[in-house]
């Protein structure tokens, strides 16, 4: 890189470069702006109130800096407010799926300066939050891209301080995981969130690794996750899903992480939507062991479990309502999960994955009996992942049910033909989907019938009183 006073000198020209167009978006008061020095730079520079023009020209100065834009925190901030309320915009005008300069600018800040820049400071948290406010507004396949550059640029041959920074992370988070028990997770929780703050990359690496050799520090690790901002939360799902599709089938080290992520799920807020997108492309791909994932993120925020041995009594209390199953169709407790339940519902609608997940959960069972060669799989493996799939679509269209209205979900559903003929849903899961639809379907035309009816004879009594007082006054006549 340059030499340190270069770097400072280039963070004061850029300070310059997007004076106007941040003055526009975080207007300081009047009494500050006052006393503020100003910025002794060449009049020639490139200077633009539009935030978009301003971001395009700090990204070619930027750029020779990289990592050493961390010499200044403030500069770094200003991007990161620049850039969000760039970004807000743009979403506001409905204009976020258009890949211009200014937002190719914007990806090439976060990767190239803002990010590892963040990886050379010192665990500092509000600038970690700062980010998080600015990569929020990008989909989550652009935020995973930049996670994995970011994991990237810290790999050898990259940038001498980022390989050092990173060999010192992962040497205290072994020292930390070593340490970890249910007792003193107060304690090493909080120098875990620590090192999250600036480094959650190769922090989570340690972990994972960690808890798949020992599944019995999953539980003090999700404890110990209460001290992770919103951005390392985030990484965190992304390094699930690295970790996930390093998995084999059946694998004790895919058990572990689906148990890991569904205690994830109850006790923490984050954005699922990459997981249930891996699972969905894995059952594209004719691959249903990472159904446990699915299986685990429904059983911890809905409640819904699905037993393979279940008592008489539990057959009975399934008969019943909402409640009754909840209090006497499940052995473990169900405690309040409305808003999980609410939360998950939210995340499936948004992005469009209800019916996906629908039509190939009820393929994937015809796909594990008759996909590929007959010695590939041992019959009894192949009897799992069939009962696996036939679990999970129980267990997701319980969910669908309970959260979805009648109206919602036939407004969604195709009719039974269509999901016969044209999506090949086996009959007796597309029967199995569409059974509250008939229901719903069924008394309308009851309803209809009955009101039919009813009008039929109000009109039957009037005409019938109308004649009766026509005769009585022919008779009086």
């Amino acid at each position: 890189g340059c030499h340190p006073a270069l770097n400072r000198r280039l963070c004061t020209i850029g300070h310059a470069v997007i004076e106007s167009a941040y003055a526009t978006v975080c207007r300081l008061p009047a009494c500050v702006r006052s006393h503020r020095a100003p910025i002794a730079v060449a009049d020639h520079l490139l200077s633009s109130a539009e935030p978009g023009e301003a971001l395009k020209n700090v990204a070619q100065l930027l750029s020779y800096l990289g990592p050493a834009v961390c010499l200044d925190s403030a500069l770094v901030a200003k991007l990161c407010r620049l850039a969000e309320a760039f970004l807000a915009a743009r979403a506001k005008a409905g204009q976020s799926a258009v890949i211009d300069a200014a937002f190719q600018a914007v990806f090439n800040l976060l990767d190239e300066c803002i990010l590892p820049a963040l990886s050379l400071s010192e665990a500092n948290c509000p600038l970690g939050e700062l980010v998080w406010s600015l990569v929020r507004h990008l989909p989550f396949d652009l935020r995973y891209r930049l996670y994995g550059q970011w994991k990237a640029a810290e790999a050898p041959g990259m940038h001498p301080a980022m390989i050092r920074r990173r060999a010192e992370v992962t040497g205290r988070a072994k020292y930390v995981m070593k340490r970890l028990t249910k007792d003193n997770v107060k304690q090493q929780g909080r120098q875990l969130g620590k090192l999250s703050h600036s480094n959650p990359g190769p922090l989570f690496e340690v972990v994972i690794e960690q808890i798949t050799r020992y599944d019995n520090l999953v539980t003090p690790v999700v404890d110990s996750f209460r001290y992770l901002n919103s951005l390392g939360l985030d990484v965190l799902a992304y390094c699930i899903i690295e970790a996930l599709a390093d998995s084999s089938e059946e694998s004790p080290r895919l058990l572990t992480l689906s148990t890991f992520v569904g205690a994830m799920c109850k006790k923490y807020t984050f954005d699922l939507a990459g997981c249930f997108q891996y699972a969905l492309n894995q059952l594209k791909n004719k691959r249903c062991a990472d159904l446990l994932l699915v299986r685990e993120i429904l059983h911890k925020m809905t409640g819904i479990e699905v037993s393979e041995e279940v008592t008489e009594e539990q057959l009975e209390a399934m008969l019943g309502g909402e409640l009754l199953r909840v209090e006497g169709g499940y052995f473990s407790q169900v405690r309040n999960t409305k808003k999980s339940s609410s939360r998950l519902k939210e995340l499936l609608m948004e992005h469009g994955l209800v019916l996906p997940f629908v039509f190939l959960l009820a393929q994937q069972r015809d796909c594990v009996v008759f996909n590929g060669e007959p010695t590939e799989r041992h019959v009894k493996q192949c009897g799992r992942l069939y009962d696996n799939c036939q679990d999970v679509l129980i267990q997701f269209g319980i969910f669908l049910s309970l959260q979805l209205s009648t109206d919602e979900f036939v407004a969604q559903c195709p009719s039974i033909d269509q999901l016969i003929n044209v999506y090949h849903v086996p009959a007796d899961a597309a029967f199995y989907l569409l059974r509250s639809g008939f229901a719903h379907t069924i008394n309308q035309l009851c309803d209809r019938k009955l009101r039919a009816g009813k009008r039929e004879a109000a009109a039957s009594a009037a005409a019938a009183a109308a004649a009766s007082a026509e005769s009585a006054d022919g008779g009086g006549d």
